[in-house]
């Protein structure tokens, strides 16, 4: 354990607290009274945990269900692979009839209410005329530029096309994606400025955050509801989640931003011009 606190960087009494606490787990060979072996793994789940306290000041239940998800992976059991697939119809249906416009509502008086009418008219304008169209008339529809994206936004699995080559066709979801984009343009946000890979960055995060709810939901859900009742809570489960995830995002937005503006300056410092001294002449 002495080595295991060295190489961590965390205390003794506080790995022996996590252990009570069930954060980490107990040592997997004692051979003494006070002497255990540790797998080498705990020290990164230690600077995990030490993190999660000291930068986000997440309580230690919140934790330890953080940790127990990390642990139990995303590949599905027998038994939650078989509860996804009675509601995955549902839930597909759900998905394909959505709107986009109809996600995300600020505050009635809010500020951000008059540019979300503005967009949420664009959107629900497209999204009622939207039908599937072919690569040459999505390129005629939206801007310059937009074959490449498209070329990007398809390698990233993010546009999902029924048929091959010229006879491909975008659906509802693939013109909303390429609209959303376009208004992000029409604002301001060059490609300069918001790099059409960098939404590969939120295809990996949200890939293993949904793999993750599919578990978690497969996993609370088997074997406490019927089927009845699972299968309205799977049409619902778009409606009542994906405005949760929005506000979650805006709220970290605000803290990442609040941290940066206290953050000491990252500037260099001048160097410190030191006087020098004079030698004493002895008369």
């Amino acid at each position: 354990m002495r080595e295991l606190s060295e190489r961590a960087e965390v205390p003794l009494p506080t790995i022996k607290f996590y252990i009570r606490e069930r954060l980490l787990p107990a040592p997997r060979l004692i051979v003494g009274r006070n002497v255990g072996y540790y797998d080498a793994s705990l020290v990164d789940r230690l600077r995990v945990i030490k993190k999660l306290r000291e930068e986000r000041f997440l309580p230690l239940r919140v934790i330890r269900a953080m940790l127990a998800d990390r642990d139990s992976g995303t590949e599905l059991e027998p038994g939650e692979a078989s509860l996804i697939a009675e509601v995955k119809g549902t839930v597909l249906s759900a998905i394909n009839s959505s709107r986009v416009s109809e996600v995300s509502r600020p505050a009635p008086g809010s500020a951000e209410q008059g540019d979300a009418r503005t967009l949420s008219s664009e959107m629900a304008a497209a999204e009622l005329s939207a039908r599937p169209m072919n690569r040459r008339e999505v390129i005629e529809r939206f801007r310059p530029g937009t074959a490449e994206e498209i070329d990007v936004l398809e390698a990233m699995g993010l546009l999902a096309p029924e048929g091959r080559g010229a006879e491909r066709r975008y659906g509802a979801d693939d013109l909303r994606l390429l609209e959303a984009l376009r208004q992000c343009h029409d604002a301001g946000l060059s490609r300069e400025l918001f790099p059409i890979e960098g939404i590969g960055h939120y295809a990996e995060t949200l890939g293993d955050l949904v793999a993750r709810e599919v578990k978690l939901f497969a996993r609370s859900a088997e074997g406490r509801m019927s089927k009845q009742t699972l299968q309205k809570v799977a049409e619902r489960v778009l409606a009542v989640t994906e405005p949760m995830i929005l506000l979650v995002r805006r709220n970290l937005m605000r803290k990442a931003l609040r941290e940066i503006a206290v953050a000491p300056s990252l500037q260099p410092e001048a160097p410190k011009q030191h006087k020098k001294k004079e030698k004493a002449h002895v008369g």
